[in-house]
């Protein structure tokens, strides 16, 4: 067994996930929300994806890198 797989297994008890992916890939799945951020200009550039059917923006906040993610 490989360290990877060991941590996977062992640690993370994570050793269920092939399984459910599997799932997924053949059943599918919708997600009706969900919640991001990002830089303005990247999460426009959702709009054009193909797998999005449509992009709404809610509650704007400007961050600031020099107050720790304080709302300003």
């Amino acid at each position: 067994m490989s360290k990877r797989t060991h941590y996977y297994e062992g640690f993370l008890q994570l050793s269920y996930l092939e399984e459910r992916y599997n799932y997924l890939q053949e059943k599918g799945f919708l997600v009706y929300g969900a919640v991001i951020t990002g830089p303005t200009k990247e999460l426009l550039k959702l709009r054009e994806e193909a797998d999005f059917i449509d992009v709404q923006v809610g509650d704007v906040a400007l961050w600031n890198r020099l107050y720790k993610g304080e709302r300003i």
